[in-house]
């Protein structure tokens, strides 16, 4: 009798583990365009909407690029805390339109100096590199559009050099700024995100990550523009042919 109660009772924990949420763990490494409007935690609060079982850390610092990113000793401490599940890279959108000399021997060693640390901590971790988004006017002689290709082409080649995946927001921002003219997606400064930018990488990722449409929806502006943000991020997401959703497939 005593041998059927410790197999019964040993059944129903594992039967419970074995259909709890898996908790999941993700770490942004970024700067601004990360952490204004508390985007990690809206996307967290959006992720948990949506009945996702998770935990997001932050490890930012404002108008830092890549390089910048591979000097600061705190951030190897973050990377380290914990077996992440994802780690998401995010440096400056002028990373993209660097002079090449610039590119090379600062961005790209910056650069794989982060995501050798993330590898070294934990071969599991899932690198997502964030592609932002072009400023309002553009940058110098580039049209805002022209800097959004710039942009979008230096993510590529990231990914295709270094096999890790990209979360188009340039590219969700892009078509949202073109398609919704409600939309208020910049900061009065025309180049960091409004509360509504922040909203749409929130969306991003979570499509990104969960690979799924998003059904349930933060009550935090307009409802018909969050929809539209939403429904834009999934569409892009699916569609671009780096995006955690096919990159795998492609990659098989």
């Amino acid at each position: 009798m005593k041998q059927w109660v410790i197999l019964f009772s040993i059944s129903v924990v594992l039967f419970f583990q074995a259909t709890a949420k898996k908790e999941i763990n993700i770490l942004f490494i970024g700067n601004s365009y990360t952490y204004r409007n508390h985007m990690p935690k809206i996307f967290e609060k959006l992720a948990k909407l949506n009945g996702k079982s998770l935990h997001v850390y932050t490890n930012t610092k404002g108008m830092t690029s890549f390089y910048r990113h591979s000097k600061r000793q705190n951030l190897y401490k973050a990377i380290a805390w914990k077996k992440w599940d994802y780690v998401i890279l995010q440096g400056s959108s002028r990373d993209m339109i660097k002079d090449s000399v610039t590119f090379k021997t600062k961005t790209i060693p910056g650069l794989e100096k982060l995501i050798g640390a993330v590898n070294s901590n934990s071969k599991q971790t899932k690198i997502l590199f964030f592609m932002t988004w072009a400023y309002k006017k553009g940058y110098g002689e580039k049209s805002y559009f022209e800097m959004t290709k710039n942009v979008k082409n230096g993510y590529e080649f990231l990914s295709t050099n270094y096999n890790i995946p990209v979360v188009p927001v340039g590219l969700a921002w892009k078509e949202v700024r073109v398609t919704e003219k409600k939309s208020k997606l910049y900061h009065r400064d025309g180049a960091h995100p409004s509360l509504q930018g922040s909203y749409l990488v929130a969306s991003c990722f979570y499509v990104s990550i969960f690979k799924e449409r998003i059904k349930k929806h933060l009550n935090l502006f307009d409802r018909s523009i969050q929809r539209k943000i939403g429904k834009t991020s999934f569409a892009t997401v699916k569609s671009y042919k780096f995006s955690p959703l096919n990159f795998e497939k492609e990659n098989l």
